[in-house]
């Protein structure tokens, strides 16, 4: 009713598919188990620089906290968390992307996708991938998206329904 944007995490199915509550609350439903999720978590957040105004982003920090996000969550070991570090680090470089300070943003920047990191992490330490096998078997993050930030998804009033997703590491994450 306020026309505000509304984003639902449904565990448990309360929420997606039902019609009459999507009409009335202006939702859409994203069913991930499905069609994936629809943006890239190797997007950084463009940030202002309140110096000269310029949009930048700060891939490094953004690196560094996707990596300690996924330990976390994972129960990545310190040797496995450097190694998935260096893996989004080195994705980001063979785009041409430097990975420290700020960079100046537009919008036809072109970013990795989750799957470069996979192939990766697979070849430089199969431990941390195996650790982060349930992000890659399923299919979250998916090429097409590649284009598509966070903010993007959050700008959408909808439901995210993670009621079908197997792995609970990914359901909490």
């Amino acid at each position: 009713e306020q026309q505000k944007n509304v984003l639902i995490l449904d565990f448990k199915k309360d929420f997606a598919g039902d019609e009459v509550f999507e009409e009335w609350a202006s939702l859409e439903s994203l069913y991930v188990n499905f069609e994936g999720l629809t943006f890239n978590p190797l997007i950084p957040m463009p940030k202002v620089n309140p110096r000269d105004g310029e949009l930048v982003v700060q891939i490094g920090q953004h690196i560094s906290g996707l990596a300690s996000i996924l330990k976390r969550t994972y129960g990545l070991g310190a040797q496995q968390h450097i190694a998935v570090k260096n893996a989004i680090e080195d994705s980001f470089r063979d785009m041409g992307l430097q990975t420290r300070g700020n960079s100046s943003f537009n919008q036809s920047m072109n970013f990795p996708d989750f799957r470069n990191v996979g192939e990766k992490l697979e070849d430089a330490n199969p431990s941390a991938f195996n650790r982060l096998d349930p992000l890659f078997t399923l299919d979250l993050f998916r090429p097409e998206n590649r284009r598509n930030s966070f903010k993007e998804l959050a700008n959408r009033s909808i439901v995210i329904d993670l009621s079908d997703i197997p792995s609970e590491e990914v359901r909490d994450s």
